[in-house]
């Protein structure tokens, strides 16, 4: 029988036990730390921006607060797919509280203003353009409004600010 040195069985017994204490609390982890949040990215990476949501995109979110289905149509933008480009929308520009982060498809506030104005107006009522993204700071508004501001001539531009802005 072969002698292994004290040191090597020691580093062996170092390297077993230290894999068993890690697998015992990611185990307890699990049972009694809840995930903040599961679900695909909703956002993609912008050379310009930092940052958009996907266009076309649907998937669920889930927290320990709530659970949240989240669609963008083909702009990349919260809301249903409009019929054709949105010319003179009212234009909202936010964070996550725009963007609606925590509520399903069409609860999030522009699209409530947006049933409100179809009520008041007929069928089409006035377009609403959703462009609020959370976790990305308001910086990028300026970036947006120089890019695109000029295509969608908005017919009332509404800047949502929050207490955790500043």
């Amino acid at each position: 029988m072969l002698k292994i040195p004290s040191a090597l069985q020691k580093a062996a017994l170092l390297c077993v036990s230290s894999v068993v204490a890690l697998l015992f609390a990611e185990l307890l982890l699990r049972l009694f730390v809840p995930i903040r949040a599961v679900g695909p990215s909703f956002t993609a990476y912008d050379p310009v921006y930092g940052k958009r949501l996907k266009e076309s995109f649907s998937g669920e979110r889930v927290t320990p607060e709530f659970t949240m289905r989240f669609s963008t149509n083909s702009y990349g933008f919260r809301g249903p797919e409009p019929q054709s480009f949105p010319e003179h929308p009212i234009l909202f520009l936010g964070d996550s509280f725009t963007m609606g982060y925590g509520v399903n498809d069409g609860e999030e506030f522009p699209a409530l203003i947006h049933k409100a104005l179809m009520q008041r107006d007929g069928k089409e009522g006035t377009p609403i353009v959703n462009a609020g993204m959370g976790d990305n700071g308001q910086g990028w508004w300026l970036k947006f409004l120089r890019r695109e501001g000029k295509r969608y001539h908005p017919r009332l531009l509404v800047l949502q600010i929050c207490a955790n802005d500043f």
